[in-house]
């Protein structure tokens, strides 16, 4: 199921899983930061960028007005934005598929599109600075580029970010 649609059925919804062009390169790391799932290449053609939307299961983010006059392989749907603001961007797609922003934040590398796993303090020893490892007791790790995070200053200034961006109150940034 591509979207996400209001139900009565209590089974959990799958989250959308997107793949943006080259020209929404930003947008996809804050979506990541949401903790959505959005396959992106810079350099990457709009034949594959439709074949992989297909492929996986993917709903197409674009900036390009050119999709709108090509003939769409069933099964691929688009979102095209106008807007090239970020802010807007995020918070218009937030609406359009109802999308949580705060259940799954801070879940995803912005580099990997991976989900971290938690790792133990003792594991992150020697790999993160010593005050770090000092002051912190939870840590995560990314499977792919195997960096480390942890819940110090940029997770608070990337919240605050985020709810200005999709217009919420800044009272859940220490969710």
């Amino acid at each position: 199921m591509p979207f996400c649609r209001e139900t009565t059925d209590p089974a959990p919804r799958p989250l959308p899983r997107f793949i943006a062009d080259a020209m929404l390169g930003r947008l996809t790391k804050w979506l990541r930061l949401l903790g959505y799932d959005v396959a992106y290449e810079k350099k990457i053609g709009d034949r594959e960028l439709m074949e992989r939307a297909m492929a996986e299961n993917r709903i197409l983010l674009t900036r390009d007005h050119h999709f709108l006059n090509r003939r769409l392989p069933e099964g691929v749907l688009l979102f095209r934005f106008e807007n090239d603001r970020l802010p807007d961007q995020l918070r218009r797609i937030v609406q359009a598929f109802h999308l949580s922003t705060d259940r799954h934040r801070l879940s995803r590398c912005v580099e990997c599109n991976l989900l971290v796993n938690e790792i133990s303090r003792e594991a992150a020893d020697g790999r993160v600075p010593d005050y770090v490892h000092r002051t912190q007791n939870h840590f995560s790790e990314c499977p792919g580029c195997h960096r480390i995070f942890w819940a110090g200053t940029h997770p608070v200034q990337i919240n605050r970010r985020l709810e200005g961006m999709i217009g919420l109150s800044e009272d859940r940034t220490h969710d």
